[in-house]
């Protein structure tokens, strides 16, 4: 059998061989210039009376070499497997990025070893994988293919639709005999046999989910489907499994998903990588909105490449963004899922506009002689620590400053005790079951001696008090109750800063790219100072015309 394109130039598709011909017999194609040579039936036409259509060309991806052609792509190869003997129309996104994914280098190995796909949900992307990964095994292009997700349970989907297509198609069960396809729960396994020149071939592929040990004693991966890419919140799964590829000479990593978080470690590193360019084996196409803004159409757009395609309607869209008015949660949900866009945390444990509308810059002489009180915290990693200093206010609020950060716990073992007696705090709070237990002797060491009414008094707060603290801080934070002075390290922290729930309660997760020694310190500081001095007056949100901001360095902390 053979695939033509323009001028009767035959492509073999290996493979196709010993699976049989298509209905009608060979097929002929214009010359490829990527998807304006692909054949009419090929591609999905727009749906009738779809006001905004997708599209097909991402905001961002990785340009190719050169022209992209049957010659110098896979991709080509792919979308006629999945065509003539699937049975798949393709939406115009599809095509391009299998084209682009699978380009390849003068020599016939693949350009790319890992290549990232990011795009909004629901628009197909198991569609795509799932053609690549049935080319990938009847053409014996991956002799073991592995797929992979968040759970079992999802990675179960994609191969248990490969199963049943297998299954129901007569011609392609047959490469499949009795006994070669395992359901077991945790064992599922396709395992074909093909004739290749005169051998036997047995192509594999396996499901597996994403921990530490999934890609313990998997050999030869030829073909690694990483689902979810963002829900790697550590390098261990990912380690475990892009390992399984390294004794494959032309062996593809293929990660899909759709925007993360700050804590989608993994993801985060892959794609800013990707967009550097610094690493010719890595590729990517990013399906996403240029901007923030939750209805723009034209982003949605962007985001959603199979919107008007019959996949997808603007409808369907609209109605997702109607149910995002309701909360924060919902607006970042959307964000991601949606419209592909990176947001600091999908739990927000402080609610962001309030934090924004919370700065009120004021200068501390008005405050000289006012009731100091403080916490320090750590970071998880110990690269970062923060002291915070807070008083209250007659109307209530609480004022917050950032009075000193060190980078590291020996800086700020060394300057710490100078810094805490120049600034006469009454109370300061720390969490000595945290990272702060680093500095735990220090801290202890600056505390005023027992009996003793004067010096500063340590506060500890672990367990239920820690919870009451962070919880505490959210409420005073959405009230508006807590002032700060517009400092970048605290604002990074709080846009960053997303719950880890622990039952009915939640405290700050620690885990991810950034740290949270300030936000911790912040809501500690605060706890201490509103448990010694009640509020004066009910909470309200503060008026306009605060005081003029003043520097870090007129903080009453040595020069």
């Amino acid at each position: 059998m053979f695939l033509r394109f323009g001028d009767s130039i035959p492509v073999d598709v290996p493979g196709l061989w010993e699976v049989g011909s298509p209905p009608g017999g060979p097929v002929t194609v214009a010359a490829p210039a990527e998807l304006a040579g692909l054949a009419p039936g090929w591609l999905s036409e727009p749906a009738p009376n779809e006001a905004i259509l997708g599209v097909t060309i991402p905001g961002g991806f990785t340009p190719p070499l050169r022209e992209l052609t049957k010659e110098t792509s896979l991709g080509f190869e792919c979308l006629a497997f999945g065509v003539i003997v699937l049975g798949f129309v393709f939406d115009p996104w599809q095509a391009w990025t299998l084209i682009h994914m699978l380009e390849l280098n003068e020599d016939g190995t693949f350009r790319f070893r890992t290549y990232l796909l990011l795009v909004a949900r629901q628009n197909g992307k198991t569609t795509l994988m799932q053609a690549l990964t049935l080319w990938a095994l009847f053409t014996c292009r991956a002799r073991l293919v592995v797929g992979t997700a968040q759970d079992l349970d999802v990675a179960r989907e994609s191969w248990d639709s490969c199963r049943v297509r297998i299954e129901e198609d007569p011609t392609l069960s047959t490469r499949a005999p009795r006994g070669f396809i395992k359901t077991g729960n945790g064992k599922e396994e396709i395992k074909l046999k093909i004739k290749r020149k005169g051998k036997w071939i047995y192509p594999r592929y396996k499901i597996k989910a994403t921990n530490a040990d999934a890609g313990r004693g998997i050999p030869g991966v030829g073909l690694l489907l990483l689902d979810e890419l963002r829900t790697h919140k550590d390098h261990q799964a990912y380690a475990a499994l892009s390992n399984t590829t390294m004794a494959v000479p032309n062996a593809l990593m293929v990660g899909m998903s759709n925007a993360g978080t700050d804590e989608s470690i993994v993801l985060n590193e892959l794609f800013e990588l990707a967009q550097s360019g610094e690493d010719p084996t890595l590729g990517y196409a990013y399906y996403g909105a240029p901007t923030d803004d939750l209805d723009d159409q034209h982003g949605w757009a962007h985001a959603n490449p199979s919107l008007g395609y019959g996949r997808l309607t603007l409808r369907a869209l609209q109605s997702a963004r109607n149910k995002a008015r309701k909360s924060l949660k919902a607006q970042a949900v959307f964000l991601v899922e949606n419209m592909c866009r990176w947001v600091e945390a999908m739990d927000y444990a402080l609610d962001p506009v309030a934090w924004r509308g919370s700065a009120s810059k004021a200068s501390l002489e008005e405050y000289r002689t006012a009731r100091w009180y403080g916490a320090v915290d750590v970071s998880l990693d110990g690269d970062h620590v923060s002291l915070i200093i807070c008083t209250p206010t007659e109307d209530g609020p609480v004022r917050v400053w950032v009075a000193k950060t060190w980078e590291g716990v020996q800086e700020a073992r060394a300057e710490l005790p100078a810094v805490l007696k120049a600034l006469k705090l009454r109370k300061l709070g720390w969490c000595p079951s945290g990272p702060a237990a680093e500095l735990g002797a220090v801290i202890r060491g600056c505390a005023r001696k027992p009996g003793s009414l004067r010096g500063m008094e340590l506060v500890e707060y672990q367990g239920v008090k820690l919870s009451e603290a962070t919880m505490g801080l959210a409420a005073a934070v959405k009230a508006r109750q807590v002032w700060h002075q517009d400092e970048g390290v605290l604002n990074a922290q709080v846009a960053g800063c997303s719950k880890l729930w622990q039952g009915d309660r939640y405290v700050f997760t620690r885990r991810g790219s950034g740290h949270a020694d300030a936000v911790y310190a912040l809501a500690i500081g605060v706890h201490v100072t509103m448990t010694a001095v009640p509020p004066r007056k009910p909470w309200s949100v503060h008026g306009q015309g605060q005081p003029e901001a003043v520097q870090a360095e007129d903080l009453p902390v040595p020069g």
